[in-house]
């Protein structure tokens, strides 16, 4: 009588654990990124009062007599599925889709969390509204490169710099890249679009439009059996101003090989190039023009 009251008692007490787990399950169910957690049962070791025989030639075995002692609480584990992303119409807010944590620290250690509930300190210093701490990561170098292979310390903190200037730096480069139709006819277009920048931080939207020649024209590097005609503009194409094309001198037509390999018979290290004219107080420049992976 006493040993089920006993049992009685552990289950008593481990249903207790599960109900206190439930319960904090709905009190946060309106905190942001909480995760719910669920109880997990375990038998406790049972009695044995009798053991177990072996079957003989003369009669069949026969299994112990055992008597369980109750019930515990063998852990809590937490469900990590995906929660629904929810907008909160504040740009600092952030929330994780799939796997991951956010990284916060207090200046002595890295701390993780799924709250994406962040703001901006005096300073610009991302930071977890909850607690204040500021949030780790990598920060882009001054020519725009993130390196996501540098270990993140617990003063790794990331600064986004609100309303502070910066020098202006001019666009000399634009790499264009995709794909053509190697089955075009003649005369068939593509257009893609570029921004760039002048010596004042102004915006000059830029569009490549290619032309499919077909035909090489003279000249070409040797193994060409087709080429293709650009032209850059800026502004809308035909009624924008024409910038560069492929007849401007020290340029080239884009020509490839019968497997579509691109050909160039420009000097290695040179690219084909677009000058900006000058714009109000900003000087006139030159970007050097990528289309190697075109």
């Amino acid at each position: 009588m006493l040993q089920a009251m006993l049992s009685g008692v552990a289950s008593i007490k481990s249903q207790q654990n599960r109900m206190n787990v439930i319960g904090n399950n709905l009190a946060n169910v309106n905190t942001t990124a909480f995760k719910g957690s669920r109880v997990m049962f375990a038998e406790m070791l049972s009695q044995t009062t009798r053991g177990a025989a072996r079957p003989s030639t003369t009669r069949g075995g026969i299994n112990p007599v055992q008597y369980g002692l109750g019930v515990f609480v063998a852990g809590t584990d937490q469900n990590f599925e995906q929660g629904a992303l929810n907008q909160t119409n504040k740009i600092s807010d952030l929330a994780m889709q799939g796997k991951g944590f956010f990284m916060v620290s207090n200046s002595e250690r890295a701390a993780y969390t799924r709250d994406g509930g962040m703001d901006l300190d005096a300073v610009g210093g991302l930071v977890h509204r909850a607690t204040g701490e500021r949030v780790l990561g990598w920060t882009a170098d001054p020519t725009g490169v993130i390196d996501t292979t540098a270990p993140v310390a617990p003063d790794s903190y990331i600064t986004i710099p609100v309303g502070s200037l910066n020098t202006v730096q001019v666009t000399t480069q634009a790499e264009f890249s995709g794909n053509l139709d190697g089955n075009a006819l003649p005369g068939d277009q593509a257009l893609t679009q570029i921004r760039v920048y002048d010596g004042l931080g102004g915006a000059h939207d830029l569009t490549l439009r290619v032309t499919n020649r077909q035909v090489p024209a003279p000249g070409g590097p040797p193994g060409t059996v087709t080429s293709w005609d650009w032209e850059i503009w800026e502004g809308p194409v035909g009624t924008g101003t024409l910038l560069s094309n492929n007849a401007t001198a020290g340029n080239e037509r884009l020509f490839y090989n019968a497997t579509g390999g691109q050909l160039s018979g420009l000097p290695v290290g040179t690219t084909n190039v677009a000058t900006i004219p000058a714009s109000g107080s900003a000087a006139a420049f030159t970007i050097n023009l990528n289309m190697s992976t075109i």
